[in-house]
């Protein structure tokens, strides 16, 4: 099988590393293609034509699974993925968000918190999609996070 995964930066490179570690590779070619690109103002529509035209691109080259390891990915094509059920161009697509809330709903949690970007902050389809008066969604976004991860910073006392 030929995977591709989508990322804004360094995460998704971390999964590829998992994905190794557990023999995925073996039989398995894994590609990595980085979504954004520093200093750009992204948006939702940004970020959705982005994505789409990269998958639209790989189709020719035999992809078999892509996962989209990026919350703002996500939710920028999640309500195309929900209405295709989750095929592109006959690619299925994994993404975080509707198996994050998942879980969320079978451990019934009540507060959750949500940090990610400004786009998947400002979507919020972990809200829309859990739809549930008993669980308390809140969000907070951190403007400079694809920075912040990319550049090692792994203080945390900040």
């Amino acid at each position: 099988m030929k995977y591709l995964i989508f990322d804004g930066g360094k995460g998704g490179k971390n999964f590829i590393e998992i994905m190794k570690r557990n023999g995925l590779d073996k039989n398995n070619k894994i590609l990595f293609q980085k979504i954004f690109t520093k200093n750009v103002n992204y948006n939702k529509e940004i970020i959705r034509k982005e994505l789409l035209n990269y998958i639209k691109n790989y189709s020719n080259k035999k992809i078999d699974i892509i996962v989209i390891a990026c919350n703002a990915g996500s939710s920028s094509i999640l309500d195309i993925l929900i209405k295709n059920d989750f095929r592109l161009n006959n690619i299925k697509i994994y993404e975080p968000i509707i198996p994050v809330c998942n879980y969320i709903i079978k451990k019934k949690y009540k507060n959750i918190l949500v940090m990610g970007t400004f786009i998947t902050n400002n979507i919020k389809w972990h809200k829309r999609y859990i739809n549930n008066n008993n669980i308390n969604i809140k969000y907070l976004a951190f403007d400079n996070l694809y920075d912040f991860i990319d550049n090692n910073n792994n203080d945390n006392t900040r």
